[in-house]
């Protein structure tokens, strides 16, 4: 098995392979890191795109002695200040949420079932997972405070976030065809 050293060394040196398998290796852990910071998976999913078009791009003025994935998610950051650079927007989901504590009412019928979905599938999840939810949405707790609480990994929470956050959009699509 190739490591993500010998990948990136490769691709440095203009090997597409290495470049493809360097993506294959990175994918899931890049995509959950925007996942949870941007509303929309189209949204998370362009972005890891253009995160990707940069490293290849500027891959040859990647430092090895950092880490690689710290170097991507970098560049996924300034792509996500990018976006909103200049705007109000925030997390989507955080307003969403916020909306959810403060009982403020819906602005729209639809707005409304989606609210009662994403709180019927919020009250279906286990106590560990609504948790982290609260502790990041609720608190606005960095990933690293949120490592240190719950005695895990930062990688691990944002990757639980992740999943978390994918099962409740799953949850709430089998609540609006019912």
């Amino acid at each position: 098995m190739t490591t993500l050293a010998t990948l990136v060394a490769q691709a440095r040196l203009g090997n597409h392979q290495a470049f493809d398998d360097l993506v294959v290796a990175t994918h899931r852990e890049l995509r959950c890191f925007v996942s949870i910071r941007i509303r929309s998976l189209a949204d998370a999913d362009e972005i890891v795109q253009d995160v990707y078009v940069t490293c290849y791009e500027k891959i040859t003025s990647y430092n090895p002695d950092n880490s690689f994935i710290g170097w991507l998610k970098g560049i996924a950051k300034n792509k996500l200040r990018e976006r909103y650079r200049g705007s109000r927007l925030v997390s989507a989901d955080q307003a969403f949420l916020d909306d959810l504590a403060h009982d403020e009412p819906p602005e729209s019928d639809t707005s409304a079932a989606l609210a009662a979905h994403l709180q019927t599938c919020l009250d279906k999840l286990p106590s560990k997972s609504r948790q982290l939810l609260d502790a990041m949405y609720h608190d606005g707790q960095s990933l690293k405070d949120m490592a240190r609480r719950f005695k895990r990994k930062a990688n691990n929470v944002a990757q639980a976030i992740c999943r978390i956050r994918s099962g409740l959009r799953s949850c709430i699509e089998q609540q609006q065809t019912r």
